[in-house]
């Protein structure tokens, strides 16, 4: 009897620890790749919002280029117009959010980008019609680089 149970013992305890390290492991690195994929999840949400409050901003400014232009403003719709100005301005400072917090989510490129574009409203001065076209242009550049950005860092191939 001892003998049976001593050539068992140590079979027994070698299979033990094998399978405890075996589970801790696999919780370890199964949490590790879990944190990962949340923190892919929040980019991911962060640069879908900055691209839609830049969608918004850029819907906006057009929006305010077109009513300087127009001859007769009796016309427009009054709720369209203030939704389009509404829209606007929660973008502008989503978009001022993204770049404050930026560092904890965006990479460097990203925050790089949408640091200019802001740097480039800031110092234009002049006639309205002139801010906002410079604004326009601002976003549409954000707007084209952005995504490729948000994919690269995401590592999202297209």
């Amino acid at each position: 009897m001892m003998s049976i149970l001593g050539s068992l013992l140590p079979g027994l305890a070698i299979a033990v620890v094998s399978a405890v390290v075996s589970a801790k492991s696999t919780v370890h690195f199964a949490f590790k790749k879990f944190r990962a994929e949340r923190w892919w999840d929040r980019k991911a949400d962060a640069y879908a919002a900055i691209i839609e409050a830049l969608h918004y901003a850029k819907q906006g400014t057009e929006f305010n280029l077109w009513y300087m232009k127009q001859k007769r403003r009796d016309d427009i719709n009054r709720e369209a117009a203030a939704q389009i100005t509404k829209e606007s301005k929660d973008a502008w400072g989503n978009i001022g959010k993204a770049v404050n917090t930026g560092s904890f989510l965006l990479c460097r490129e990203a925050r790089k980008t949408l640091g200019s574009m802001i740097g480039a409203l800031e110092t234009v001065h002049g006639p309205a019609l002139a801010i906002l076209e410079n604004q326009l242009e601002a976003v549409n550049q954000c707007l084209e680089i952005l995504p490729a950005i948000a994919r690269k860092d995401l590592s999202i191939e297209e």
